[in-house]
């Protein structure tokens, strides 16, 4: 299966862990990126089955990034009904080799989209099919041109994904951010031009299944607004809420597509898909920053079904103006529709000057104690998460971070002592301290 997702905490491609403002490039990879999901998931399971060969000093999950509540995401959704003049438009705007072929093929994966969503486009939107070469060279260039721009907080990013152990030794997040985009990446959705790129130009059956994905964040992006400049302040993980929302979404509308493909044509998108694997070199990856790529369709695409089930799509329409602002409220829908979010906790000292600072939540936490223990232990120790806060530094050539994690319980902090006990000797240099029920973690390279 194909799979997509937004910025600001565990986003596949995670911007750069606390900076508050996603660059044009942050929101391709983190709101419209298409990943291939069960090769990743296979991928992650290979990489974890290694032992050690992939210890857990370099199998340490990607961290999500953090956000304050923006400004105008409280207002209410969108009147849903069908707009008089929403229908798509008969002139075709689609890119392709034989663009007439390309058009009448597009159809009915539009229609399709809008009736599944229940939304119908206000425009009908651009889409650029390349081929294999152009379409690596059209993205590695956009990440090139982020990293010009951006390269102070892809610095940042690289001191606290390595001393979380996220990436591979002496490996940037640019490099990583850079080798993954060479297989990982099967389309992505750029809300700032709104134009929707694919991987192939030819509408294969596995193709068709990306172009429903990243239609439908094209839908929504129309009807909601994906670009969020305002969650640059934000001091939670508003973005990872919204990259929840608008992956699941999509996720959910891609998978419904393809249960509508043929036996023929279900058996060649699979193998399609499989044919990717190929350049993709799961060695040059953490299993952990692999784990993290998931995160938003998966755990998306339960919160998104959970919504429809409790409140229909006036509760899924609402989740795209008010995302969840936690990861935990990702995982738990009774929280977010209580508007539980975070408990405030103050920073702890650093020993150098800060490079970056925000939200590790939940979710990472999560993933992190899955380096260690069960998953069913690492899900009981982070699951009484309240909220946390962490600061990153370098000195003496070491990366380091240390987050202070503030615990519902007792009991729960306890558990999550516990679990940061074992996974702190994995690390090559780190302790943990605790006082009342706040956990403190540093971690540094060396």
């Amino acid at each position: 299966m194909s799979d997509h997702g937004p910025d600001h905490s565990p986003p596949p491609l995670p911007p750069p862990p606390g900076d508050r403002g996603p660059s044009r490039a942050q929101i391709i990879a983190g709101i419209a990126v298409a990943l291939v999901f069960a090769l990743a998931a296979l991928i992650v399971a290979a990489v974890i089955s290694r032992g050690s060969d992939d210890s857990a000093s370099d199998a340490t999950p990607a961290m999500s990034t953090t956000a304050k509540a923006a400004p105008g995401t409280t207002d209410p959704a969108p009147d849903t009904t069908a707009r008089e003049n929403g229908a798509i438009p008969a002139a075709p705007t689609t890119t392709a080799g034989a663009a007439s072929d390309f058009d009448r093929a597009l159809a009915p994966i539009l229609a399709f989209v809008e009736k599944e969503r229940g939304l119908k486009f206000t425009s009908r939107p651009v889409v650029i099919a390349l081929s294999e070469a152009d379409f690596v060279a059209r993205f590695q260039k956009l990440t090139d041109d982020d990293y010009r721009k951006y390269r102070a907080e892809y610095d940042s990013a690289t001191v606290v994904l390595s001393a979380l152990g996220l990436l591979k030794p002496g490996v940037s997040y640019y490099e990583t951010t850079k080798a993954f985009g060479d297989a990982g990446v099967l389309g992505f959705y750029d809300p700032e031009t709104k134009e929707l790129s694919v991987r192939g130009k030819t509408l294969t059956p596995f193709v068709k299944t990306v172009v429903a994905h990243e239609l439908t964040h094209a839908l929504d992006d129309q009807w909601f607004d994906l670009d969020r400049p305002e969650y640059k302040d934000a001091e939670d993980e508003i973005s990872f809420g919204l990259s929840a929302v608008a992956e699941g979404n999509a996720r959910r509308i891609e998978n419904a597509y393809r249960e509508t493909l043929s036996t023929a044509d279900s058996a060649a998108a699979d193998k399609e898909e499989a044919s990717y694997g190929g350049g993709f070199q799961a060695n040059q990856f953490t299993a952990a920053f692999l784990k993290l790529q998931l995160a938003p369709y998966s755990l998306g695409e339960a919160f998104v079904n959970d919504l429809l089930d409790l409140g229909g799509q006036a509760a899924l329409d609402a989740a795209f103006n008010a995302p969840p602002t936690t990861s935990e409220e990702v995982l738990d829908v009774d929280k977010y529709l209580a508007k539980e979010g975070r408990t405030e906790v103050a920073p702890p000292p650093a020993e150098a000057a800060v490079v970056e600072d925000g939200v590790m939540g939940e979710i990472v936490i999560r993933y992190l104690l899955e380096n260690v223990v069960s998953t069913a232990q690492a899900t009981r120790a982070a699951t009484g998460w309240a909220g946390d806060w962490y600061v990153a530094w370098s000195a003496g050539g070491a990366s380091c971070v240390r987050m202070a994690i503030q615990m519902d319980t007792a009991a729960d902090t306890a558990d999550l002592k516990s679990g940061f006990d074992r996974w702190a000797a994995t690390r090559p240099k780190a302790n943990v301290t605790v006082n009342a029920k706040t956990v403190t973690v540093t971690s540094c390279t060396k």
